[in-house]
């Protein structure tokens, strides 16, 4: 094999090791060259790139997202729905919030002897939520119920936890659960999630 050739492959392989060991980390990957080491193909020094703080940025200039302390909200709150063709009922039982998302554990049963449709796999018609700034999260179907409607029969229950996508602002002080896109009997279930504000 030509030393060129070599070369190559022992740069490909440690450039391959290196993107690996920084993969396997929580941390960002920062990459500094030994002094005196010389560039593969100019042989001039690269400059080191470092991403210590001590650098002069300071913690307000940092753009970096905080997170949203995880935390979860009891609320053990029912709401009944009783109309000429439906009667049913919706508990929020509670309401976690996690760093990329958040869940809704709620427990809907059909109260009346006819089915009884609840939400769909879609962002249309499917359970809302959002914040008291105005920022809304998107619903996540359960796996293989994007476009599938959950019929509940008479005097049936489930048992579910609504996911939706997103990050909460540490400033967020409510969230609201709104359920009116499922229908017209559904217009008057909205739950009130209090957060606390700068969590």
């Amino acid at each position: 094999m030509r030393t060129h050739q070599h070369r190559t492959l022992v740069a490909l392989a440690l450039a391959g090791a290196m993107g690996l060991t920084a993969c396997a980390g929580d941390d960002p990957a920062t990459f500094e060259q030994v002094e005196g080491e010389a560039d593969g193909e100019t042989g001039a020094d690269e400059a080191v790139a470092s991403a210590d703080p001590a650098d002069g940025a300071t913690e307000e200039e940092s753009t970096a997202v905080e997170p949203a302390e995880p935390q979860t909200v009891e609320l053990e709150e029912t709401r009944h729905v009783s109309e000429d063709e439906e009667a049913f009922s919706v508990t929020v039982h509670d309401v976690s919030v996690h760093d990329y998302y958040v869940e809704a554990e709620v427990t809907v049963v059909n109260d009346s002897d006819d089915e009884l449709a609840t939400w769909y796999g879609a962002s249309n018609n499917s359970p809302r939520l959002y914040d008291d700034r105005g920022r809304e999260f998107t619903f996540q179907p359960q796996a293989g119920g994007e476009g599938e409607t959950l019929y509940l029969q008479g005097r049936e229950g489930v048992d579910a936890v609504f996911v939706f996508a997103g990050r909460v602002d540490p400033e967020t002080s409510s969230l609201t659960l709104d359920l009116e896109a499922l229908g017209e009997s559904w217009s008057q279930l909205t739950f009130e999630v209090p957060l606390g504000g700068s969590r």
